[in-house]
């Protein structure tokens, strides 16, 4: 059947075929059992094509026009995008991409802090007769640092 999506939740949508006909609660996912492997969430005023589930009146999203979110769980490994959001993490770290920039953690460390720890030892380094760090440029690198990681 292909319907008009009218309202998304985070396991189901409700939708609407051409001919008025309302089907709430139609799965994301074939099997709810809250292991979330694969869901594709659909955006409000877009089509799916959606299947029945065996002689029931259950039914499953099977294809999208348009997504909203997407997430696949496979092991400790859980990657969402969104529109806003690129999201991959597990127990060992993560890496995530927004509007306010990356971050990529691994257990307690960040390449943020990292960076940020070198930049703050070469700025208290004085040479007695060399050349001293620019600090201009390490200023700017702090400054593109903020602005590229969070």
């Amino acid at each position: 059947m292909l319907a008009k999506v009218t309202a998304v939740r985070d396991f189901d949508c409700d939708l609407e075929d051409d001919e008025g006909l309302k089907y709430p609660k139609v799965r994301l996912r074939p099997v709810l059992n809250g292991k979330q492997a694969l869901t594709l969430q659909p955006k409000v005023g877009t089509y799916v094509l959606a299947a029945r589930i065996e002689n029931d009146n259950d039914w499953q999203v099977i294809g999208v026009d348009e997504s909203q979110k997407f997430s696949l769980k496979i092991g400790d490994n859980n990657l969402v995008i969104d529109e806003s959001l690129f999201s991959l993490n597990n127990q060992s770290g993560k890496f995530e991409l927004d509007a306010q920039g990356f971050v990529m953690e691994k257990g307690s460390s960040s390449l943020k802090s990292i960076l940020e720890d070198i930049i703050s030892a070469v700025e208290v380094i004085v040479t007695n007769g060399g050349t001293n760090p620019n600090y201009v440029k390490l200023t700017q690198a702090s400054t593109k640092l903020n602005v590229l990681l969070k």
